[in-house]
């Protein structure tokens, strides 16, 4: 059984002093033509890119959900993307720092939340922080902003 855990159609990033998508574009992706741009790393799953869509399918036996990651520098940001609940049972964005997982947003079809990812240095657990209980239709393109503002983090 293959699942399907992220499908993307667009993406940006920019640079921000504020919470709303201003300043200077850091990156952006259509992920249209037929291969990958060379800037994604895929990590685990299958990933293929077509139509304006990267989509991301867990192999049954890898027990671990598809990720691809891409590195941008920045401190405050806005990033919003596009994203299909189809079949999978969740999708995240993940922020990651040099040292591994920090923060990121689960997307479900009951909802979504903030959450601190666990530090096995520091010996700390995952904290959600903030939750959204409105469900999130599936079949249907959905938008999320996300910002960054100094410790702030916002999802909606």
């Amino acid at each position: 059984m293959r699942l399907t855990a992220l499908f993307l159609s667009a993406l940006a990033i920019f640079a921000a002093k504020d919470p709303a998508p201003q300043g200077k574009l850091l990156l952006s992706d259509d992920f249209e033509g037929t291969s990958i741009d060379k800037a994604w790393r895929v990590v685990k799953g299958e990933w293929k890119q077509a139509g304006g869509v990267l989509t991301g399918v867990e192999p049954a036996d890898d027990k671990h959900a598809a990720v691809v990651r891409r590195k941008v520098d920045y401190k405050n940001a806005t990033i919003q993307v596009r994203f299909r609940l189809d079949g999978g049972r969740q999708t995240s964005l993940s922020i990651n720092h040099a040292k591994g997982h920090l923060c990121r947003v689960i997307m479900r079809p009951e909802g979504f939340w903030i959450q601190i990812d666990p530090d096995k240095e520091k010996g700390t657990k995952a904290e959600v922080l903030a939750r959204s209980k409105a469900p999130l239709k599936t079949g249907e393109w959905l938008d999320m902003t996300v910002t960054f503002a100094g410790t702030k983090m916002t999802a909606k």
